[in-house]
């Protein structure tokens, strides 16, 4: 696992984690001022939608027209 979150969120201290074992998906991980004395930590990562397979798709079609 690694810490992405290496600057403080409250005075001195890091106090918001973010863990992964996914390293690589992890784009950009910046630490910016809030609206109180705490800071909010903005994460921005490299994933993409998941396809919804064919068959599943085929299968809950079916199913919407036999019951709709």
């Amino acid at each position: 696992m690694t810490q992405c979150v290496i600057d403080p969120t409250r005075k001195k201290e890091t106090l918001d984690l973010i863990a992964t074992n996914l390293i690589e998906q992890v784009n950009c991980v910046k630490v910016i001022p809030g609206i109180s004395y705490h800071k909010v930590v903005y994460l921005e990562l490299a994933v993409m939608p998941m396809q919804i397979a064919s068959s599943l798709s085929a299968r809950y079609g079916s199913i919407t027209k036999s019951t709709g």
